[in-house]
């Protein structure tokens, strides 16, 4: 299975759509998550339709966080949808029917105290998922400081 995440920085752009197509083409993933879409569900069914996707999920935006959406096809068996204000979990059947496993995809905040709060939450969903499951997105965060350029020490 392939998942493709991407902050596509707004759907309002001329390109972003045609991009998210070429990106389509040339990767062909099965899940699709987008944040930062600043759009409407209405705009994000269109672009599914562009992309000759089934479906589409999207989380509006809430307080500071960004919006986001998942899209999927029919040959993915998606079981479940959850989201917060800054994640969307999706529970996916496996293939053989005898199970399932969950992928989070995550947009942490940029601001360490909530950002702590929000890593307690996905402590607390653990529990659902069980041992089956992957996490993906922007976490907002460094592991060293040598990976970062500029602004002020983390």
């Amino acid at each position: 299975m392939k998942v493709m995440v991407w902050n596509c920085q707004g759907m309002e752009s001329p390109l972003t759509v045609p991009q998210l197509k070429e990106n389509v083409l040339l990767l062909f993933p099965d899940l699709i998550f987008l944040y930062e879409t600043k759009n409407t569900k209405q705009t994000l069914d269109t672009a599914r339709k562009k992309i000759n996707f089934d479906n589409v999920f999207v989380v509006d935006a809430c307080r500071k966080a960004s919006d986001m959406a998942v899209f999927w096809n029919r040959n993915l068996s998606v079981k479940t949808i959850f989201s917060t204000c800054f994640t969307i979990e999706v529970e996916i059947q496996t293939e053989m029917g005898n199970g399932s496993w969950w992928i989070l995809r995550i947009y942490a905040s940029s601001d360490s105290s909530i950002r702590r709060e929000q890593w307690k939450v996905i402590q607390r969903r653990k529990e659902l998922w069980g041992d089956h499951w992957i996490v993906a997105g922007d976490f907002n965060d460094i592991t060293s400081t040598s990976e970062k350029l500029g602004g002020g020490k983390k």
